[in-house]
């Protein structure tokens, strides 16, 4: 029966950031989540119900403001984070009834299958040179993955379409292992790893937070640990550190000119600074909307749902990371994490906050 749990869980670890393809997968995990929680006789925590419907409320204010002042809005994206919140709820009660063996063994599973994945890829690239893509061969995704860097270097992606898309989720699936086991697995440690070969810029940092958080206690033997490897990833990195920076002064480069053209536009506009940019299509829109949603969690809630909404919801996630019982180490995971995966149409998102701000409870109200 306990297999039956993981099947809901690993669909969320799957579930493509774009496309169609989100609504059934999420609506497929829903309705097994369900079918357990009915024939287990499982209760929902009153307070997960709670946050969930002051979550969806505060989101569909801003759609129906968006609606009333004409503002762009995509629905779809409306239903996405809507159901994202039914399968964070569903998910988080079943995981409340295994205990943390079952729990590591689900996280270990997914995570598992997508190093293997990912190793796979390298291999059939740099000895085969083919390009393997799973997530469009499977159909999670509408476009092949942006695996090829400007400077032509391969990155592999996992199943998801770009390199830092692959890292956050890895990334959140370890930091959940790390609240539970209070330490990281060989396995743990080799999906950090491929976090580092995707040449992702930002996931090499963050694995590099990863480890000062989980196990730097300030020895004098630790920070020469730390000092070394920082040493040894940024001089990896420093060519690209480089030739991003002189591309940002060009303005040539993209992602992080529109993330500053966005924030002026958010700025100067006061439509979209109280009512926010909303969620909407970003095709056949101004270039800087591709930085919208990749702000991190806290920027994009005020960029999304405005500064009235969306600070809000970032004043509650404040407040839920101040009273949560979770270890100091485990909330600024959370927060290392959320730097990528920090907009509410990614699936895994809500559930990842879920179960780290509220951790595991035993008390199960009625």
């Amino acid at each position: 029966m306990k297999f039956i749990y993981f099947i809901p869980f690993f669909l969320i670890t799957i579930i493509p950031e774009f496309g169609f393809m989100r609504l059934g997968l999420l609506t497929v995990g829903i309705v097994i989540s369900v079918i357990i929680i009915g024939l287990e006789r499982h209760n929902i925590m009153v307070s997960y119900i709670r946050a969930a419907l002051i979550f969806l409320l505060l989101v569909i204010s801003q759609f129906i403001l968006s609606v009333i002042i004409g503002n762009d809005h995509y629905t779809f994206l409306y239903i996405i984070v809507f159901t994202s919140s039914i399968s964070a709820l569903t998910l988080i009660t079943l995981f409340n009834y295994l205990n943390n063996e079952d729990c590591l063994s689900f996280i270990t599973c997914a995570l598992f299958i997508h190093v293997v994945i990912f190793i796979i890829q390298m291999i059939a690239w740099y000895i085969f040179k083919f390009d393997f893509d799973p997530g469009y061969i499977l159909h999670l995704s509408l476009s092949p993955h942006r695996a090829f860097h400007y400077d032509g270097m391969y990155r592999p992606t996992g199943i998801f379409t770009e390199p830092s898309i692959y890292s956050s989720y890895i990334l959140a699936l370890v930091a959940i292992y790390f609240s539970l086991a209070s330490k990281l697995s060989k396995l743990c440690w080799l999906a950090l790893i491929t976090c580092v070969l995707s040449f992702s810029t930002l996931a090499a940092f963050q694995v590099l937070a990863f480890i000062f958080i989980c196990y730097v206690r300030f020895k004098i033997k630790d920070m020469i640990f730390v000092f070394l490897l920082l040493s040894i990833v940024s001089y990896g990195l420093i060519s690209t550190l480089v030739a991003r920076y002189e591309l940002f002064l060009k303005g040539s480069d993209g992602s992080n000119n529109f993330k500053i053209e966005l924030l002026s536009q958010w700025i100067n506009n006061n439509e979209w600074f109280y009512f926010g940019f909303g969620l909407v299509s970003k095709s056949e829109k101004a270039s800087f909307f591709q930085a919208l949603g990749d702000l991190g969690i806290f920027l994009n809630n005020i960029t999304m749902f405005g500064i009235v909404v969306g600070g809000i919801i970032s004043l509650l996630i404040i407040y839920l990371l101040y009273q949560s019982s979770i270890s100091l180490r485990t909330k600024l995971l959370f927060l290392i994490v959320t730097l990528k995966l920090s907009a509410f149409t990614s699936p895994i998102l809500l559930f990842f906050t879920a179960f780290l701000l509220k951790g595991k409870n035993r008390n199960h109200e009625k």
